[in-house]
C-alpha cells in the first residue's frame, strides 16, 4: 500500500465564502458540487481518505482536486 504525505489545503475567507455561496445557490453540475464539498472538507483538516468516503470519490480524485 502506498503512503502519501498529508494534503494541506488552505482556502482564503473569500474563496471559502464563494464555495459556500455556490453550494447554497441554484442548480449546479454534480461534479462542481462534489469538488466544492471536497475542497471545504480538505480545508477543514480532514484527510483525503475521509473526504473521499464522505463525497463518494476516490482518494486519488480528492488528492488531485486538492493539488489543483
Amino acid at each position: 500500500m502506498r503512503t502519501y504525505r498529508r494534503l494541506r489545503v488552505q482556502l482564503s475567507k473569500q474563496d471559502e465564502k464563494a464555495l459556500r455561496a455556490l453550494l447554497q445557490g441554484g442548480i449546479q453540475q454534480v461534479r462542481v458540487v462534489l469538488r466544492a464539498l471536497a475542497l471545504l472538507q480538505l480545508s477543514a483538516g480532514q484527510t483525503a481518505g475521509k473526504v473521499a468516503k464522505n463525497v463518494e470519490l476516490t482518494s486519488k480524485a480528492v488528492r488531485e482536486i486538492g493539488r489543483r
